[in-house]
């Protein structure tokens, strides 16, 4: 604590490597004096990379006066952190100080939707985009984020140098928990001859899809099974015309959620 007439404080070099014997030296304004500070903490052991915030106060006067200053800790020449904010401005999630620099970062997507065991959209940073990491829509707290637009910031800070930052957005849809929303089976009246595809839009290429037809006695007729959004069903030319019931069965690989749906099919000869 300085007792002194003090006006203000700022860093000179901000950024520093303790383990590289540097320093961040702190400059006080009104008295002239300097404090440094060499990332030690009271115990003698050197504190972890990251920001640091200092508090000077002048306690010369009756209301003392606390002026805070900002010092970064790194483990190297120049490290980098990632921050994912919220349309609010709330920050999600923090990837604390990784290597390489704020250059050239990219997104594998601009869009995408979290799932259970999906590692989600890929950023990438570095020259080349070398560097690397996967964001799997979670927030620090490990719940899955709400649809909206969010921005990734990763920022660089090297020492003797100003922070360098880099941005971009992506979209977070939330997603559509009812795997055949949207299914439809064509053609719809149904042809002889004609083979029967179904398109269930909201599922995934992992996912499981089957239908199987029924007439009105509830006797199966045809069935099929495959994987992804769309089937194809091949109807045996035999069959007689009539109104027949279309059910559906879709099964979630990252879920494990289970849903039919029955669509009324008419076969016309």
């Amino acid at each position: 604590m300085f007792y002194h007439s003090l006006t203000g404080a700022q860093a000179v070099d901000a950024a520093f490597v303790p383990t590289q014997g540097s320093a961040v030296t702190f400059q006080l304004q009104g008295t002239g004096e300097t404090f440094s500070w060499n990332g030690v903490n009271s115990n003698g052991q050197t504190v972890a990379a990251g920001v640091y915030t200092v508090e000077f106060t002048e306690a010369t006067s009756t209301s003392p006066l606390n002026f805070i200053v900002q010092a970064t800790v790194l483990t190297s020449q120049s490290q980098s952190n990632i921050s994912i904010f919220n349309s609010a401005g709330e920050l999600v999630r923090y990837f604390p100080l990784v290597a390489g620099s704020a250059g050239n970062l990219q997104l594998s997507t601009d869009n995408f939707v979290p799932r259970v065991g999906d590692p989600g959209v890929k950023i990438s940073w570095g020259p080349a985009g070398t560097d690397s990491l996967y964001w799997n829509g979670q927030s620090g707290q490990g719940a899955l984020v709400a649809s909206g637009v969010y921005l990734v910031q990763i920022t660089t800070q090297s020492t003797g140098s100003p922070s360098v930052t880099t941005q971009a957005y992506l979209k977070v849809l939330q997603w559509n928990t009812s795997l055949l929303s949207g299914a439809f089976v064509a053609p719809n009246p149904l042809g002889r001859g004609q083979n029967l595809v179904v398109f269930a839009p909201g599922m995934r290429t992992s996912d499981s899809l089957s239908i199987g037809l029924y007439d009105l006695a509830g006797q199966l007729v045809v069935s099929a099974y495959g994987q992804g959004s769309g089937l194809n069903m091949v109807v045996p030319t035999s069959i007689s015309a009539g109104i027949y019931f279309a059910v559906l069965r879709a099964h979630s690989e990252s879920t494990g959620a289970i849903e039919h749906k029955i669509i009324k099919v008419a076969v016309a000869h």
